[in-house]
């Protein structure tokens, strides 16, 4: 019969315990995703109705906040439509649904959601897309939506890293100090030997126990500080989730473990004693309860059944030993070790550690082996999609990193040692030699550079543990093509036109070694597109490519990444067909594997790509709204967004009024102005005060609503103000038409300054770019003109070609995208864009009956040109010039100047009509079904691996071979110890 000795117990029990465990509760092991990612919802992913639901329902893999929760319904112009009822389905708090109201056009919605999940305080997002009344394409209804953000939460992941560290740090090194001490304290020679050493070690130990708590309680602070952040609310707010009550705990046992190791390193360096085994025992006891609380935030806890919970525990428990157990050996053991100047204590002592702490550290790995496939199994039993997921990559560095430890610790177990044993027993026979000395400093500091470097890289593989809590694991990756697979057929991809017609986009950019990626978006609009990538070696060759993938992210919804497989045309060159649900601005990553072995992955971003409706998709909406009294002349609106009205000047002699319209009640209200006569070109400051100007008077006016006061200023000229603007600073710029000056007010010190542009310049037209500060005006004898605000320098350009000038121009604008500067050329039927970069002009001639003035953009950044002679208005597409006429429903409506609202709404002064005309569009959705991407075979999306063989079969033998090889390094690391027990007892000495 083999019998166990005393000091076998601990390990033995451990072990049989974990796999006892496993043995009988494997068979309900639940499946977890980590956050609360979407499971499924109503409608679902891709789903076409053939009339509009009620309601949205959406149903989550783990509890939701609802306070910190959204969930909207977004139609094909990206705004939103849903109620404002947002609720739990019969009370189940992992669902939320919101009602839809009746009427919705037919066309292309998309759901978004933004939760808060209540077990581990993770913000997640996703995107579903369905139809109302028309086929949706296969490609939409397919894809991945899932966020980066959601996948890595880097601000989380920094946040826990420092609690992580922390936490390893106590448990670690106050176990250390309990089991490290016990073989060398029977000793009697020894464990008296190293009193006064053990003291300092112990001193240093309760120091870094100090540290380390200080660490947990500040990274406390941080993360309830991200977690207030993530759900864009207060401290209180988030203390008050369920993430926040487990904060509290933990925050509670941190202060307690604060308090505790700081009183006791008081206490032991004034009395310069060794701690009471009993008050290291608490420290420890109260770290694991801080352990806890990591457990109950993490993948685990969100199964909401406890053997996950326990895995985890353990795994964490067992992690921070090890990796605890290294950083008290490397900063606080070996420095006071290696002072010693004894060698006959500092060798035998070593030779007794490594074996001691291997022995732990050889369980720990038995436990890791044991526990960590099978916390992962809790989490994802599927291999393929573990290695395809930034889950399974964050893995796969944390694996990588143990290893590393592992090998730096077999290289002390088996070379160290053996030359530390070697030596204590020539120590012992006093053959010691001045080369014996020599090589026992050496064996120390060979010993010291290893366990130095094995906590570094254990402090490394915390940070990747850190990522890994925070990240979603692998079926939450691939959530929405793992559903899509069950609801639908797929169909082949359609090889796109070689024919690029001139709208559409092509870019390119430079990657490793010259090689380039060409993408070219066609048409580039809202609705579907057709997608090529070309990968272009620096000679222009195509390079053999063997996958490539194309993610989408819409940046001013923050939806996304939209994940699409492309598929190979031919070498080099992959195409794929998607959609952009909505217009706004989206990010594009290629991401292209290369045929040849050991060659980098090809990686192009493409940023701030503006996507917009066709302009033959616009639908134009035009209501009217008549200003009070008959002979009111509405000539200048400009949009108050503080407010949601407009302003607008009557240009009627002696009407001395403004008129505000409510966007929200569709009313007038009547401003009334004492001493001037008429309002024409107006301007809003930073404090949405009113400035006007009266050019019959020659005055400079400023108006507050909110207590209806007026400011008159004299303008220093005779001439006629003819356009007002204002700069960053709140100064108020004038251009006089008559005298060719340009006045600059200073509200601060109510002073004018005058720059004069030259004779006959006559300045009709004034903007300011927001982003350089410069003043543009445009000059009626043919020219713009720019002026530096700082020394009040001044630049010309006319266009070169031909030396024709431009045909009076009147208005101009900046363009808040590009910096272009857009000219309204009044008779010359035409919209010229110079570029100030360049500069040249580009000349976009419209209707030979119209007079364009004012301009300005909307939402989609078309420019809008007012046309006062016609009763008409015009819309550009600025990136093509394509341009579409829209009528006027008021006959002579006589409009010269137009603003936008935040909604991208156009509003006009029709001036002779005496009416407000608000031009709200749409998009007609024309989007058309293609291009799945979903991989048939053994139902896993496309771009995942198919392994043939299953999670089991792998990690099964794997782990009866891990505890094969942790069963002979056990019994080896016993024997070593035993050996070194026994031949430093000899000594006596």
């Amino acid at each position: 019969m083999i019998k166990f000795s005393g000091k076998l117990s601990f390990q033995i029990i451990l072990i049989v315990t974990i796999v006892l465990s496993i043995v009988f509760v494997i068979p309900n092991i639940p499946n977890s995703y980590g956050h609360a990612f979407v499971e499924k919802s109503d409608p679902a992913q891709g789903q076409s109705l053939a009339t509009q639901p009620s309601k949205i329902d959406v149903y989550f893999s783990d509890l939701v906040d609802i306070r910190y929760s959204q969930l909207k319904v977004l139609n094909s112009s990206g705004n939103e439509v849903q109620q404002k009822d947002l609720h739990y389905i019969n009370n189940d708090q992992s669902t939320l649904s919101v009602s839809l109201p009746s009427g919705l056009k037919d066309g292309i919605y998309t759901i978004t959601t933004k939760v808060l999940d209540q077990t581990d305080g993770h913000v997640t997002k996703d995107g579903i897309v369905f139809a109302i009344g028309q086929a949706i394409p296969q490609n939409l209804s397919s894809l991945t939506t899932s966020n980066n953000y959601q996948e890595v939460s880097i601000p989380e992941a920094i946040a826990r890293f420092p609690a992580l560290v922390g936490q390893v740090m106590v448990v670690g090194i106050s176990f250390a100090t309990l089991w490290l001490w016990g073989p060398i304290s029977r000793i009697p020679w020894l464990g008296n030997s190293l009193t006064e050493t053990r003291t300092r070690i112990d001193t240093n130990m309760l120091k870094l126990a100090v540290i380390g708590s200080i660490i947990i309680l500040s990274s406390g602070i941080a993360m309830i500080a991200v977690q207030a952040y993530s759900i864009n609310a207060g401290i209180l707010d988030a203390i008050s989730t369920k993430f926040g009550s487990i904060w509290i705990i933990r925050m509670i046992a941190s202060s307690v473990l604060f308090g505790l190791s700081f009183t006791m390193y008081h206490r032991i360096k004034k009395s310069n004693t060794i701690p009471p085994k009993s008050h290291v025992l608490g420290l420890f006891g109260i770290g694991l309860v801080v352990l806890a609380t990591t457990s109950l935030i993490s993948h685990g806890a969100a199964t909401g059944k406890i053997l996950p919970l326990i895995l985890d525990f353990i795994h964490n428990v067992v992690a921070s030993l090890w990796i605890g157990g290294v950083i008290y050996i490397a900063f606080i053991f070996m420095p006071k070790i290696k002072q010693l100047v004894d060698q006959n204590i500092s060798v035998p002592t070593l030779s007794i550690l490594i074996p001691r702490f291997s022995t732990i550290t050889i369980t720990i790995l038995g436990a890791i082996a044991i526990t960590g496939p099978f916390l992962l199994y809790s989490l994802e039993n599927n291999l393929a999609l573990t290695l395809a997921s930034t889950y399974g990559k964050i893995l796969i560095v944390k694996l990588s990193l143990a290893a590393s430890m592992i090998a730096l610790g077999a290289y002390n177990q088996m070379i160290i040692h053996k030359q530390a044993f070697n030596t204590t027993k020539i120590l012992v026979s006093k053959s010691i030699t001045a080369e014996r000395t020599y090589e026992s400093k050496t064996i120390l500091s060979k010993f010291s550079k290893t366990t130095r470097i094995e906590s570094i890289i254990g402090l490394a593989l915390i940070a990747s543990v850190a990522v890994l809590v925070d990240s979603g694991v692998p079926s939450s990756e691939f959530q929405n093509q793992l559903q899509s697979i069950q609801q639908q057929n797929v169909f082949a991809l359609a090889t796109p036109d070689n024919t690029i017609p001139n709208n559409a986009l092509t870019e390119t950019k430079f990657v490793e070694n010259g090689s380039r990626v060409v993408l070219t978006i066609n048409p580039f609009s809202t609705g579907n597109n057709d997608f090529k990538i070309s990968f272009l070696d620096s000679n222009k060759n195509p390079i053999d490519m063997k996958s490539v993938q194309l993610r989408l992210m819409q940046v001013d919804k923050v939806i996304g990444p939209i994940t699409i497989n492309a598929q190979q045309v031919s070498t080099g060159v992959f195409s794929a067909n998607t959609a952009f649900g909505f217009p706004g601005h989206w990010n594009a990553r290629v991401e292209g594997v290369q045929n040849k072995e050991n060659s980098l992955n090809l990686v192009a971003s493409y940023d701030d790509l503006l996507v917009k409706p066709n302009l033959d998709s616009l639908a134009v909406n035009i209501k009217e709204f008549k200003t009070p009294g008959n002979n009111s002349l509405p000539f200048y609106p400009v949009y108050d967004n503080s407010r949601n009205v407009v302003w607008v000047g009557d240009s009627a002699i002696n009407s001395s009024r403004i008129f505000e319209f409510d966007l929200n009640k569709a009313k007038f209200i009547e401003h009334k102005i004492d001493g001037i006569n008429i309002v024409s070109a107006i301007v809003l400051d930073s404090g949405n005060n009113v400035w006007y100007t009266d050019p019959i008077s020659k005055s400079l006016g400023n108006y507050n609503p909110n207590d209806d006061s007026n400011h008159i200023y004299k303008i220093p000229t005779q001439g006629i103000i003819s356009g007002i603007t204002i700069d960053s600073s709140d100064n108020i710029w004038l251009i006089d038409a008559t005298s060719n000056e340009v006045l600059k007010f200073d509200p601060s010190v109510k002073n004018f300054t005058s720059i004069n542009l030259g004779n006959g310049s006559q300045p009709l037209g004034i903007t300011i770019d927001k982003s350089t500060g410069q003043v543009w005006i445009a000059e009626g004898i043919g020219k713009i003109a720019s002026i530096d605000p700082n020394n009040s320098k001044i630049n010309e350009y006319t266009p070169t070609k031909n030396k024709v000038t431009l045909a009076t121009p009147t208005g101009i604008i900046s363009d808040p995208e590009t910096g272009n500067i857009y000219v309204s050329e009044h008779d010359g039927y035409a919209v010229s864009v110079f570029s100030p970069l360049l500069k040249t002009f580009k000349k976009y001639t419209l209707d030979s009956h119209g007079l364009p003035l004012g301009m300005v953009f909307d939402n989609y950044h078309n420019l809008w040109v007012a046309q006062h002679t016609l009763d008409k208005i015009v819309v550009m597409d600025t990136r093509t010039g394509q341009f579409r006429e829209f009528n006027i429903p008021s006959t002579n409506s006589f409009v010269q100047w137009i603003t936008a609202d935040s909604q991208g709404n156009i509003i006009m002064a029709e001036q002779q009509a005496h009416k407000l005309g608000i031009i709200t569009t749409s998009v007609n959705s024309a989007l058309t079904q293609e291009n799945p991407q979903v991989n048939q075979t053994n139902n896993l999306p496309a771009g995942i691996p198919r392994l043939g063989f299953s999670y089991a079969e792998v990690v099964a033998p794997s782990i009866a071979g891990l505890l094969i090889v942790v069963a002979f390094f056990y019994s080896k690391n016993i024997t070593d110890l035993k050996n070194s027990i026994r031949q430093v007892k000899k000594n006596t000495s």
